[in-house]
């Protein structure tokens, strides 16, 4: 990857330069569109071959799973509803999305509450490639496999980002930062010290049948684990999500996400996690033997936060900071994205 001249160090000061956007998940696409919105030239840069984030999608067996919560409460911010619904080209599965609770290890009894969700049909990450896509024809400079390393001040401002990509280390001159990275990889002014810690994902996704040809699967689109055990903390039903596409399916998607202290799943190989899963399935509201006609396990490093503290150095000027929080599109990340970066919209050097 060739280095942008739009943002090389010796391009200039001011108004001139871009606001360069750390992570291209969905806070950090929202950050962008509401720079561009009020005429900021916007680099947004991404660790990852992709964007999205943990909202992204993969494809599995010819459908799309989301990594993250696959729809749209049909009852969220109308503004964010007509986004959702424009991005998607309005192909969405509108279903009634039920979480029930496994208490203690126990099967889960009949969810009691409901909630309309509007789920993509191409999935979730299709909505965040079609926003980059439309982020970069109307100029904006969004750069996968490029990773922000740090922040580089100069005369008591903010002057570049640090980047790290394929053909090494530079620094990309800005007007201001947008920190949309997760809590354990904020950018930190020089002199801060941080302190966090994370958790990897392991994300085991079965394809499976029940002997007999009956449904497979929890009535639930989510059952979450609400003790230590079971370590599977949470089991979505892509039958339950896509209700009119797997109608006439005989097998089931089930995606389980495993969690458990230090190093014990890290240190599992796919054939043990998978063995894992399927010894718990019945406390999360899957009775009855399963035939698995396939299985794919996803290890995502580092990617669940835990705490985080910082210590150490004044706030930098021109450095904003999406925080955590409802993911953009899901909730109200989006407006809040928006309302965090409009003091970024005017010069701040």
């Amino acid at each position: 990857m060739s280095a942008p001249t739009l943002v090389r160090q010796e391009a200039g000061t001011g108004a001139g330069l871009p606001v360069v956007v750390a992570g291209a998940g969905s806070r950090g696409l929202a950050a962008a569109e509401a720079l561009l919105d009020a005429g900021v030239d916007v680099v947004v840069v991404e660790a990852a071959d992709t964007v999205g984030g943990l909202a992204r999608s993969v494809q599995l067996w010819g459908l799309p799973h989301s990594l993250s919560s696959p729809g749209l409460a049909v009852a969220a911010a109308p503004p964010v509803v007509a986004q959702w619904l424009d991005l998607s080209g309005g192909h969405v599965e509108r279903t009634r999305a039920r979480h029930a609770l496994a208490a203690r290890g126990h099967r889960p009894r009949v969810p009691r509450r409901s909630t309309e969700v509007l789920s993509p049909v191409a999935g979730t990450g299709a909505l965040w490639a079609e926003l980059a896509r439309r982020l970069r024809a109307r100029g904006a400079l969004v750069l996968t496999g490029t990773t922000a390393t740090g922040l580089h001040v100069q005369d008591g401002g903010l002057a570049a980002v640090r980047v790290q990509d394929a053909s090494g280390s530079r620094l990309l001159a800005c007007r201001g930062v947008v920190d949309a990275l997760p809590t354990h990889r904020r950018l930190l002014p020089p002199g801060s010290v941080a302190v966090a810690s994370s958790r990897d994902a392991h994300l085991v996704h079965l394809l499976v049948e029940a002997p007999d040809g009956a449904v497979v699967g929890p009535r639930a689109h989510d059952v979450t684990a609400a003790a230590p055990e079971p370590r599977v903390r949470r089991l979505t039903s892509a039958r339950a999500w896509r209700p009119r596409t797997l109608a006439s399916t005989r097998g089931a998607v089930l995606r389980a996400e495993l969690a458990a202290p230090g190093d014990e799943l890290a240190a599992m190989d796919d054939a043990a996690l998978r063995r894992l899963v399927l010894s718990e399935l019945p406390a999360l509201g899957v009775p009855g033997p399963v035939r698995v006609l396939d299985d794919v396990v996803l290890r995502l490093p580092a990617s669940l936060p835990l705490t985080a503290e910082e210590a150490g150095g004044a706030p930098l000027p021109g450095l904003v900071r999406v925080e955590d929080g409802p993911v953009a599109g899901a909730g109200d990340g989006l407006p809040a994205a928006r309302a965090a970066v409009q003091r970024l919209a005017v010069p701040v050097r």
